[in-house]
């Protein structure tokens, strides 16, 4: 039993690669069940709506909707783990953590947040590493209007970035880089590779 989050900006391929590799999980015989944050298919807590849209709200009630989401996904993930099912889940509280300190929180700030509302630790992130320029051109591809939290300048997301790794190294978390502009067959092997 393994709890992966894949991480990294909006368009990185995270959905593709983490779908994909509960699909190979469950070919394999093993038990495995995908999953999301903000908005998980697995509790019925229903933010994401609002948490994705462009309402007017304060940085701090923004913020607590954020963790009150995580609070039932990791209630919601603790029966599965029970059961012995692998976890692979597109995005995790590390995003949260880098993209508070993007909008000017403290790593201090929001770390005891994460205690109370119980986070799951991984046993492995695999960070997809794109530009701020490539997510936007995937999202403009793909015709996609620009969320909240895909409406900023490519600054934002050069700092989202660092604060990734800054997270990912500070809480000493087991987690690979990899380049998300390469071919997905080429990402997989690297993946699957990683997690053994």
């Amino acid at each position: 039993m393994k709890v992966l989050y894949f991480e990294g900006m909006d368009f990185s391929g995270k959905t593709t690669h983490s779908k994909a590799l509960v699909k190979r999980l469950l070919d394999q015989g093993q038990k495995a069940v995908w999953t999301c944050e903000p908005g998980s298919p697995l509790h019925s807590l229903n933010v994401r709506d609002f948490l994705l849209s462009k309402k007017k709200i304060s940085p701090k009630a923004l913020e607590l909707l954020y963790q009150a989401d995580r609070a039932e996904h990791s209630e919601a993930l603790k029966g599965f783990i029970e059961n012995d099912y692998s976890i692979v889940s597109d995005r995790s509280f590390i995003s949260g953590v880098a993209y508070a300190m993007s909008k000017g929180f403290e790593f201090e700030d929001i770390t005891p947040l994460l205690q109370f509302v119980g986070v799951i630790k991984p046993t492995a992130i695999i960070f997809l590493e794109i530009s701020g320029e490539e997510s936007t051109r995937r999202r403009v591809e793909k015709n996609i209007e620009a969320t909240r939290e895909e409406s900023h300048a490519e600054d934002f997301y050069v700092q989202l970035t660092a604060n990734y790794k800054k997270v990912l190294e500070t809480m000493q978390l087991p987690y690979i880089c990899i380049d998300g502009t390469k071919p997905i067959d080429a990402v997989e092997k690297i993946i699957d590779s990683f997690i053994g």
